[in-house]
């Protein structure tokens, strides 16, 4: 962070409630795209640390936590437009970004993302009327699935490394220090007065699919898990604004029994996993 940054939080945190962050991300490359969101997760680190301190040393009643007040990808429009058309690959990505405020949420109140409407935005309009792009997709089945509280998430999965993104690019991401990365993204929310759990899982594997083997731990499934999986689907469109890339939402279910659940992840998905579960007396 800045020395300005720094600054700022030691000299006000006793008097404010939010400090703010913001990240765009995205190129053409790939794996850059989809493992960008990431650095998100730098800056939580680093910011809470500096909050934490700061509080401390100002002996302040509570410490302020993080509003990314602005996030997306955006690396196509850098024209005064801003009316980028985004694929599935940039909708891997905001599931990505989602997931992560899921972990973080101890430390990340409010994020707000930029923008909502036509400027680099999940939807987009015309005089004919209103259409969804990929982006929009993350949103609503994460907004459906979520409960009251996230729980811890242990992955274990293929390794990825960092990708070397293609020069020229237009954030130059620096994702050296992140790694090792996983080709599964994966975060959870529970509502144990309910009896649920809900997990989204990001597969990152461009060709591959995944076996994946939930297991949970002082609980079990206590039935039928509702499975919604999306992939990329045609890249045009010929609604109310033609050419938006399109998305495949598969709803689905598994049986689910005992403390595991297995199931396949299609390559370059977001897959959702809602289930009743039962606790372990």
């Amino acid at each position: 962070m800045k020395r300005w940054g720094r600054g700022r939080i030691d000299g006000l945190v006793d008097q404010v409630d939010l400090h703010s962050l913001h990240l765009y991300t995205g190129s053409a490359d790939y794996w850059t795209n989809v493992l960008s969101p990431h650095q998100t997760e730098r800056a939580i680190a680093r910011t809470s640390s500096l909050l934490s301190q700061a509080a401390f040393n100002k002996k302040a009643g509570a410490v302020p936590r993080i509003a990314y007040d602005e996030w997306n990808v955006w690396y196509r429009t850098d024209d005064g437009t801003l009316e980028e058309r985004y694929n599935f690959d940039d909708a891997l990505a905001v599931a990505t970004y989602l997931n992560i405020f899921t972990r973080h949420c101890d430390w990340v109140k409010m994020a707000n993302l930029a923008q909502m409407v036509n400027a680099i935005a999940p939807i987009v309009t015309n005089a004919a009327g209103a259409a969804t792009q990929p982006i929009y997709y993350p949103f609503l089945l994460h907004s459906q699935a979520a409960l009251d509280d996230a729980v811890d998430v242990a992955v274990a999965a293929p390794a990825v490394a960092a990708p070397r993104a293609p020069e020229p690019d237009r954030w130059q991401q620096r994702l050296e220090d992140l790694v090792p990365f996983s080709a599964i993204d994966a975060a959870a929310t529970s509502d144990l007065g309910r009896g649920r759990v809900s997990l989204t899982i990001v597969n990152r594997e461009n060709e591959r699919p995944l076996s994946a083997e939930i297991r949970l731990r002082d609980a079990s499934f206590g039935g039928e898990a509702r499975i919604r999986v999306l992939t990329a689907g045609p890249e045009g469109s010929e609604g109310p604004v033609p050419g938006l890339a399109q998305v495949r939402l598969e709803d689905g279910s598994e049986q689910a029994k005992g403390d595991r659940v297995v199931l396949g992840l299609p390559p370059r998905s977001f897959t959702v996993i809602e289930s009743p579960i039962e606790m372990e007396r």
